[in-house]
């Protein structure tokens, strides 16, 4: 599609200076070197910001992977300590033992 508009522009450039007009865009064509780098550069914005996006996904995508794999090896998994610590303390028990004086120790 650019190299037909490039030919078109050049071929329309060089038909206007065989009928005796006066050519929009002069022999080296500085227009639509301009037009071209103008293009050039929308296409690398967009690129670039279509990669920008893409990555984000990417690292969505991986801490998702990430947070199911943790989910499902928690869930399988025995836990005898995370079972223990889920049972009711005694807090008669738990009270003796915080208010207890620690025994003194001999002095050297």
């Amino acid at each position: 599609m650019i190299s037909v508009v490039i030919v078109a522009w050049i071929g329309l450039n060089v038909l206007f200076a065989s009928l005796g007009h006066h050519m929009i865009d002069s022999s080296p064509f500085p227009w639509i070197g301009e037009a071209i780098s103008l293009t050039s550069l929308y296409r690398v914005v967009l690129v670039l910001i279509s990669q920008k996006r893409e990555d984000q996904l990417a690292h969505h995508r991986e801490m998702l992977i990430l947070e199911l794999a943790i989910l499902s090896d928690i869930h399988d998994r025995l836990d005898p300590e995370a079972e223990t610590m889920g049972q009711a303390a005694d807090t008669q028990s738990v009270l003796n033992a915080v208010t207890k004086k620690p025994a003194s120790r001999p002095q050297n």
